[in-house]
C-alpha cells in the first residue's frame, strides 16, 4: 500500500522565501576614482604616485603607478567588498589591495595595501567629485575653486560652484579691437582697462590700446591686459629680420617702428641694427618699438635689406614661432631734414630670418 506524505503549504512557502533571499542581488557601487587621505598617502612608501584608487569596468583597478588588475567586485546590501592583485608594481612585489565602499553612499573607500615585507597600510580615500576641494585632473577637471591655487589655470575665471561646469574654466569675453593699422580679434577680460590688474589679468594700465596704435608711446600694457609668461631656454638663439618699405622716391631719415612678438614663444629680445643705422629699443615684455636714425644722410635701408634683426630665446614646452606670429607697423617718420612723414604711406614686415 503507497503511503502519502503531507508537507504543510506554511512550510513550503518558508523555503521558498528562504532561497529567494538568498539568491537576491545586490548591485555594486559604481565605477569611480578615489582620492586617499593627505595622511594616508602615498600607500607605499618611496611611491609618491600610489594616492589614487581607480574602479574602472571590466571589471578592474588602477593602482596609481602600478597600473590595471584585474578585480573582485562583489555588492552586498551594506557594501560593495573589491580586491584585486599586482605581481609587481615599480620596486615592489605581490601588491594587494583589499577595500569595501560603504552603500549606498559609494563615495568612501576603507581600504587595505600590502606588499612583500612591507607592513599592511590601512587607508581611507573619497569619490573624486567636482567642488571635493581637490583639483583632480585625471577626471576632466581644469580647475575647481573650492581647492587652494585651483583655479590656476584660469585666475577668477573657474565657472561658479553648483553649476554643471563648475569645475571647467569659463570662456573670456572675444573684443574685436580697431585702429587705423588694422583689425584684430583678441581675448579680453571684462574688466580690461579700468587701471586695475583684476583676474585673468597681468597687467591694466587703463586702456585698452597697446604700441601697435598710433600716438602711444612706450604702452606697457597690450590692448587684452595679458602678457604670456616665457621661462627662456638657455642657449637657444631665434633671429627674426624686420624690413620696411618707404613712399616711392622717398628717402627716410627717421623711423620708429612697433614689433609685436610672440612672448608666450619667445624672450629676452636683443636687438642688431643695419650698418650705418644707429637706435634705442623699448622693451615692452609682449613687444618692442625700435626708434632709428640714419646716420650716413642716405637714407634707412628699404626693403629687401634689412632695417634690422632680433634675436630671442625660445621659451620652454612652446612652439617655435613663424614669420606670421610676429606684427609690425610704422609708428613715426621722417625724412632726412626732420620733417614729419605720413607713417601710413609705408609699411614694415618681419620675415625669418
Amino acid at each position: 500500500m503507497r503511503r502519502l506524505i503531507f508537507v504543510p503549504v506554511a512550510a513550503i512557502m518558508v523555503l521558498v522565501f528562504a532561497g529567494a533571499v538568498h539568491s537576491r542581488k545586490f548591485p555594486a557601487c559604481p565605477a569611480g576614482r578615489f582620492i586617499v587621505a593627505p595622511g594616508d598617502a602615498p600607500l607605499l612608501l618611496g611611491s609618491p604616485s600610489l594616492d589614487a584608487v581607480t574602479i574602472a569596468g571590466g571589471p578592474q583597478i588602477v593602482l596609481g603607478g602600478c597600473g590595471p588588475a584585474r578585480a573582485k567586485i562583489h555588492g552586498t546590501k551594506s557594501f560593495t567588498s573589491v580586491a584585486a592583485r599586482w605581481p609587481h608594481c615599480g620596486s615592489f612585489a605581490k601588491v594587494r589591495l583589499k577595500g569595501r565602499i560603504p552603500s549606498p553612499a559609494c563615495d568612501t573607500l576603507q581600504g587595505t595595501l600590502r606588499a612583500k615585507k612591507t607592513p599592511v597600510k590601512s587607508f581611507t580615500a573619497t569619490l573624486s567629485t567636482c567642488g571635493d576641494g581637490f583639483l583632480d585632473s585625471a577626471v576632466g577637471e581644469s580647475c575647481d575653486a573650492t581647492a587652494s591655487g585651483g583655479d590656476a589655470a584660469c585666475p577668477g575665471l573657474c565657472n561658479p560652484s553648483g553649476t554643471p561646469d563648475a569645475c571647467t574654466c569659463a570662456p573670456p569675453t572675444t573684443t574685436t579691437i580697431t585702429t587705423t593699422l588694422s583689425t584684430t580679434t583678441t581675448t579680453v577680460s571684462p574688466t580690461c582697462g579700468n587701471g586695475t590688474v583684476d583676474a585673468g589679468e597681468t597687467c591694466d594700465d587703463g586702456n585698452t590700446v597697446d604700441d601697435n596704435t598710433p600716438g602711444v608711446q612706450n604702452d606697457h600694457c597690450p590692448a587684452n591686459c595679458f602678457i604670456q609668461a616665457c621661462t627662456p631656454v638657455q642657449g637657444t638663439s631665434r633671429t627674426v629680420s624686420v624690413k620696411f618699405t618707404p613712399p616711392a622716391g622717398q628717402t627716410v631719415g627717421g623711423l620708429a617702428v612697433f614689433v609685436d612678438y610672440p612672448e608666450g614663444q619667445v624672450g629676452l629680445p636683443t636687438i642688431h641694427l643695419s650698418s650705418g643705422v644707429s637706435g634705442v629699443v623699448h622693451n615692452q615684455d609682449y613687444g618692442l618699438t625700435e626708434e632709428l636714425l640714419d646716420a650716413n644722410g642716405t637714407g634707412l635701408p628699404a626693403s629687401p635689406n634689412a632695417l634690422f634683426q632680433i634675436t630671442f630665446e625660445d621659451c620652454q614646452g612652446a612652439p617655435l614661432p613663424t614669420a606670421a606670429d610676429f606684427r609690425c607697423s610704422v609708428k613715426d617718420a621722417s625724412d632726412e631734414n626732420g620733417a614729419v612723414l605720413d607713417p601710413t604711406t609705408m609699411s614694415c614686415v618681419v620675415t625669418i630670418p
